[in-house]
């Protein structure tokens, strides 16, 4: 019962972070926030996937202390049965860099290792936005060798093309292209992505150099 009313609760968050339009937004905001009130109400355990869903929620409405709030509550509650997932890290990381804290997203990011939670492709995806947008080209080599050494970076264009996208912003141009033309070059007949990468890189390129020419 208990886990059925979770999924219940989650189907009303990621409703509205899956709407289509300004229409679907508001019918979904106005469940969740019903949905969220009840769960503060009746003090509704709340679980890592329950947690990053309800951040990803708070990250739409722009509310950045709600969602470190919980995150900190939860990282905090002495319960052996309560696993952090990689996905609540996720989460808070994404919101940190989506609400203008790139600071707070690599900082958090930084204690990843030791947390024991390993990151992912999208723990890598969501801290190169905030990296890039630090702008500084040492920390962006240095997490760039991160990503190589957890080989995730294998062939994977979606972290090539944020990696583009993170020395893009730095005005590093040239490593851009190291990117790009690593990205390229092995074959891949299963890689599907190739025309959106290359498109990708060429639209980073023209926004780095208008960057570097202020």
């Amino acid at each position: 019962m208990l886990c059925q009313m979770s999924g219940c609760i989650q189907c009303c968050f990621l409703a509205v972070n899956e709407a289509d339009g300004d229409r679907d937004l508001v019918a979904a905001m106005k469940n969740a926030r019903r949905v969220h009130t009840h769960i503060l109400n009746r003090r509704i355990s709340i679980d890592s996937q329950l947690g990053a869903t309800m951040i990803r929620y708070y990250t739409k409405l722009g509310d950045l202390d709600r969602a470190q709030t919980l995150f900190n509550n939860l990282r905090q509650q002495d319960n052996p049965r309560l696993q952090l997932g990689v996905g609540i890290w996720n989460a808070m990381i994404g919101c940190y860099a989506k609400l203008g804290r790139p600071e707070k997203a690599v900082a958090l990011f930084e204690e990843i290792p030791s947390s024991g939670v390993q990151p992912d492709q999208i723990t890598f995806l969501a801290a190169s936005s905030a990296y890039g947008d630090l702008g500084s080209l040492t920390t962006c080599k240095t997490f760039h060798a991160q990503i190589d050494a957890s080989n995730h970076n294998n062939n994977n264009d979606f972290l090539a093309a944020s990696l583009i996208t993170m020395y893009g912003k730095c005005g590093a141009l040239a490593e851009a292209m190291r990117v790009f033309q690593s990205a390229i070059s092995p074959p891949s007949e299963t890689n599907r992505h190739r025309p959106c990468l290359e498109c990708h890189h060429w639209s980073t390129r023209k926004t780095g150099s208008k960057q570097a020419s202020h």
